[in-house]
């Protein structure tokens, strides 16, 4: 009769191999980039708009303050790009059109990413164009 086999032996489990000291010292020692610091652009002079003549033409609502909020893409030498209406005026009395052009006239200063001039926002800003009588 054949010999009876002996049960199989458990195997052992392989182990997830140690991180040599190098790779361990490396991940240590590795820190996170910093992150660029970024000051937005700026009004460096700003232009007063001119009162929008056919508001004064129409006589509409000259009694009462008028606010555009904008804000202006600069280029890196501080030029201005695009101008955003964030809140106009409403009605085609020419408010926005003033502030805009107001806007392309002012000068400014370009936004800085780590110590380098480069395009960007600036932050909100507003004309205000005052009661008329």
């Amino acid at each position: 009769p054949p010999a009876p086999q002996a049960p199989p032996r458990p195997q052992p489990v392989p182990e997830a191999p140690a991180p040599a000291p190098a790779q361990v010292q490396q991940q240590s020692q590795a820190a996170p980039a910093a992150p660029s610091i970024t000051e937005p652009a700026g009004v460096a002079n700003q232009v007063a708009p001119a009162y929008p003549m056919r508001a004064v033409q129409m006589r509409w609502q000259l009694n009462a303050d008028h606010i555009v909020r904008l804000k202006v893409f600069v280029g890196e030498q501080g030029q201005p790009l695009k101008v955003s209406i964030m809140e106009g005026v409403p009605g085609t009395f020419g408010f926005d059109e003033a502030a805009i052009e107001a806007a392309n006239k002012s000068t400014y200063r370009p936004a800085m990413r780590d110590g380098r001039p480069v395009k960007g926002w600036t932050n909100e800003f507003r004309y205000v164009f005052p009661k008329r009588r």
